[in-house]
């Protein structure tokens, strides 16, 4: 039969596809730009053999692209000899305006060192901008295309830097000046107002001193101290791991710990070694060790190969004073190749457990020679074999003082469950926003004398949801605005996201998958309270996906489930923070926001009047919005605002 005998329905019809919730087709993004461009290059290859031509200009672009990988940065295009590169996308990062200047910075030590064929010197101008860009992602395609006036403004700086330098615009500035050397330079004719050049870089990420106090913490802190009396007391090995996402001052309560351990009530001297993990650059498995093993050495960046081993093996005969000449050699040349020391003899029949063995030894004879606490920080960046490494130290630190402190988001424990599983002497501590008193007590301490009006305090506290790192990056950025001297007061409808927090956020953001970011910015359109059915009306996807992202994001403390919907047959969920709603919705472009908007409020037209009965004046208050918003967004970009188009309600 055609049709069935009982309803008419054609039987030949074929069922509709379930649309599937996919990752985003476009974004809004912050990003920093490199451009970098080498000097005179025209004029040489009207006297180069073609062969060495070639040879220069691959010579300069894997040397380019060596530096950006290395600032886990994207190429973008090469021009002619100019390469572009892009750094926030498709991974942001906290720092992203800082790995551009640091990878200007490598590009141009490396270029000093080198040479064009036939003698001549290679020299480059390099430019970095910071602002926000459009970004496409296509099927097939690994790296997203990225377009915007940023590229263009990057460009400019470039082309107006002197030869050997690094020159950033204002917003680059901005965000890097805490961990960059700068001095003005003026570009002339460049539309930003001010352009600088970097002269150098103070410290890498997370090395730079927090100026925040500590305040609340005490019940964390004293889990902390427990753990190293009892490190002292018992000696043997200690470990305790402080999670938490960025901002939560887990860098804050190490120093509030090293703080305590130099009190006069601490009854013996304490040895304190700190080393980061980076997220980047080369030799990143061991760097953290590496930073350990200088700061015991006292090896500076500037000391010569011949000087760093000196120091380097008077620090081994000084901590291993009972070994035999064979172990103190081993341990030397193991030390030796892992600070990457010239003259260092590389046997291939060396393992990496008697390489392992050798560096273990030398962390042991710390902690035998005095109480030792290793800070181990951003753990989460660590891979695999570093954190089996740093096992095998606790486990053998049987007879000596040794704690460990490490630092992480929660994506450690997502990734490596097992990190601390079998350690009899392991604490976790998980830290958790602050009160909203305490926020009160950091914000007066950032201050000073100055006090903030109460409308905008109780603003900011509902911003920051508890975070000092967001507290402290929102009073800087009203302070250097000059809106707290002024006591503007219109910020308080609408206060921007600081560059740092939008990093810190974006990159949370990225973690999610494809799927997930979706689902994160269809609620973002709904609001900070959304039901599964108005993000899956929104993402126009099957409902049964979405609910099951939305379970993932709730597994992930990026929103929570409310424990009765106000909608009668929908989950209701939650942002855990509102700014991380903010950072969602800012990301997707107006032109795709018109028709969220507006299916958002078709859903919101379609449920039960029935049913929802007590929420039918709130139910039309939001439909209004989202009408509104729609017709806004159209307006400013000229889209189809017809009543055809329109939502009824």
């Amino acid at each position: 039969m055609a049709f069935c005998t009982a309803c008419g329905l054609s039987l030949n019809q074929q069922p509709q596809p379930v649309p599937h919730l996919l990752g985003p087709e476009q974004e809004r993004r912050l990003i920093s730009v490199l451009a970098v461009d080498l000097v005179g290059f025209a004029a040489a290859a009207q006297v180069l053999d073609v062969e060495d031509l070639h040879v220069a200009q691959r010579e300069f672009f894997s040397l380019v692209a060596a530096a950006v990988l290395n600032a886990d940065g994207t190429i973008a295009k090469r021009i002619g000899d100019a390469v572009v590169a892009v750094f926030g996308v498709p991974t942001a990062h906290e720092n992203d305006a800082y790995r551009a200047v640091w990878a200007g910075l490598e590009i141009q030590a490396a270029l000093a060192a080198g040479l064009l064929p036939g003698g001549r010197p290679m020299a480059a101008r390099a430019g970095v901008v910071t602002g926000e860009a459009l970004v496409f992602y296509e099927p097939g395609r690994d790296d997203p295309r990225v377009a915007g006036e940023v590229l263009s403004q990057a460009m400019a700086v470039q082309a107006a830097a002197p030869a050997g330098t690094v020159v950033v615009g204002a917003h680059t500035h901005r965000s890097t000046h805490a961990q960059v050397d700068y001095a003005p330079l003026p570009v002339p004719g460049h539309p930003q107002a001010d352009t600088w050049r970097a002269l150098g870089v103070k410290a890498r990420p997370g090395q730079v001193a927090d100026a925040l106090p500590m305040v609340g913490r005490e019940p964390e802190l004293q889990l902390l101290v427990r753990g190293a009396r009892r490190a002292m007391q018992e000696r043997r090995g200690q470990v305790v791991t402080l999670v938490g996402t960025a901002g939560l001052g887990k860098s804050r309560l190490t120093r509030a710990l090293a703080e305590h351990l130099d009190s006069p009530v601490t009854p013996t001297m304490v040895r304190w070694r700190v080393g980061q993990c980076p997220s980047y650059g080369e030799g990143v498995t061991y760097g953290a060790l590496v930073q350990i093993v200088k700061a015991q050495a006292a090896i500076l960046d500037s000391d010569s190969g011949a000087v760093a081993r000196d120091k380097l093996d008077a620090s081994v005969d000084g901590l291993l004073r009972s070994a035999t000449p064979d172990v103190l050699a081993q341990t030397k040349e193991r030390l030796a190749a892992l600070l990457g020391l010239p003259g260092v003899r590389n046997d291939l029949t060396e393992t990496v457990a008697a390489s392992q063995a050798a560096w273990c030894r030398y962390l042991l004879a710390l902690a035998e020679d005095a109480p030792t606490v290793l800070v181990l920080e951003d753990l989460h960046w660590a891979d695999d074999a570093f954190l089996d490494f740093l096992r095998s130290i606790v486990d053998g630190a049987t007879t000596v003082p040794l704690l460990v402190v490490g630092t992480a988001r929660p994506e450690l424990l997502e990734r490596r469950a097992d990190w601390v599983t079998g350690c009899g002497d392991a604490i976790t501590i998980t830290l958790t926003p602050l009160t909203d008193g305490e926020m009160v007590d950091l914000m007066a301490q950032i201050l000073g004398p100055s006090a903030l009006p109460e409308g905008l305090q109780r603003r900011l506290l509902d911003l920051v949801g508890g975070v000092p790192l967001y507290a402290e990056e929102y009073v800087r950025m009203l302070g250097d605005s000059g809106a707290l001297a002024e006591g503007v007061q219109e910020l308080l409808a609408d206060l921007p996201l600081p560059d740092t927090v939008q990093g810190v956020l974006d990159s949370r953001l990225d973690l999610l998958t494809a799927a997930e970011r979706s689902a994160v910015s269809a609620a973002a359109v709904v609001g900070e309270t959304f039901w599964d059915g108005a993000v899956a009306a929104v993402a126009d996807a099957d409902r049964a996906e979405v609910l099951q992202c939305l379970e993932a994001l709730e597994r992930r403390a990026v929103i929570r489930r409310a424990a009765v919907s106000s909608v009668t047959g929908e989950q209701e969920f939650a942002f855990h923070h509102v700014l991380v709603r903010d950072a969602a919705y800012a990301r997707i472009p107006r032109s795709l926001r018109v028709g969220q908007h507006r299916r958002c409020a078709q859903w919101l037209n379609s449920l039960s009047r029935e049913d929802n009965l007590s929420r039918e004046d709130n139910l039309a208050e939001l439909q209004a919005h989202h009408r509104l918003t729609a017709q806004h967004l159209a307006d400013e970009l000229g889209l189809d605002s017809s009543p055809a188009s329109t939502v009824e309600v």
